[in-house]
């Protein structure tokens, strides 16, 4: 499966493309739920919206956010309790919800400043 959506993601260009990728992101996790799966779900969405380099969350819009933390719960709700995948998925479910407060504190303070 991921070397498979590694070759579609790397032809994927146009907006119905990159649907269809997430599509079989979401097939894929249905079918064979596994951490590598689900992380490169959460690496597709977070690349499609500009989010390429590791932690760097301020290009993300509310909307992807929202969508984000969706495919994290679902994620979760999948293998949160899996004793070697969950605790894989959650650590980086909590990385991206501290790299969004992170931001959130850079943001506020260069208001303040």
């Amino acid at each position: 499966w991921l070397e498979w959506l590694r070759d579609e993601r790397q032809l994927a260009s146009g907006a119905e493309e990159l649907a269809e990728l997430r599509r079989l992101h979401a097939q894929a996790c249905r079918l064979c739920p596994t951490t590598p799966l689900w992380l490169a779900r959460i690496d597709a969405l977070r690349s499609d919206a500009g989010d390429t380099q590791e932690g760097d969350v301020r290009k993300l819009d509310t909307k992807r956010v929202e969508e984000l933390r969706a495919v994290f719960e679902e994620g979760l709700d999948v293998l949160g309790f899996h004793p070697t995948h969950g605790p894989e998925l959650w650590a980086a479910y909590r990385d991206f919800e501290t790299a969004l407060m992170d931001a959130a504190a850079a943001a506020g303070e260069a208001e303040a400043g």
